[in-house]
């Protein structure tokens, strides 16, 4: 099977429930893949793998996946950095009205433990992400500014 690489994909009712089908696709990939002589690969899903259930079918499996938010620990990777930042730059660039734009990025490794097994977590920042937050925070205090003052106004 030397430089082939098997997928396995499958159409599924668009109300199936992400995090039960992960599960039942953990419990027959290992025979798809051996089936195809693949002993070893990377399960790669979306954050709806990360549950108790399904963590406790990826024993033997690799996988690669997104924390989800409500996670606690998810929330404090983001916040304390115990180990360096690795700077990555701009992975990629285009140009805006005329000025090459793109994200910044850098990124992290971290130790978690989920359900009381030890997991590898990558953190990945983007400064993207903080300019839509500043976006954001600008328009809200705009908000209150003009909400104080409209209140400042009608009191006069």
């Amino acid at each position: 099977m030397e430089g082939n690489l098997p997928c396995h994909a499958r159409i599924l009712d668009g109300n199936a429930a992400d995090k039960k089908t992960n599960g039942r696709i953990l419990a027959e990939l290992p025979r798809i893949m051996s089936r195809h002589g693949v002993e070893e690969f990377i399960y790669v899903a979306d954050s709806a793998l990360v549950t108790k259930g399904n963590l406790s079918l990826l024993d033997d499996i690799r996988f690669i996946s997104r924390l989800p938010e409500i996670f606690g620990v998810c929330g404090r990777l983001i916040r304390e950095a115990s180990s360096p930042w690795l700077e990555l730059g701009r992975l990629t660039s285009r140009k805006v009205r005329g000025r090459e734009t793109g994200a910044w990025y850098r990124l992290r490794e971290e130790n978690v433990a989920l359900y009381g097994k030890a997991y590898r977590a990558v953190v990945v920042h983007s400064d993207a992400h903080d300019q839509r937050r500043q976006k954001r925070l600008d328009k809200a205090v705009a908000q209150d500014k003009a909400v104080a003052e409209a209140k400042a106004e009608a009191r006069v």
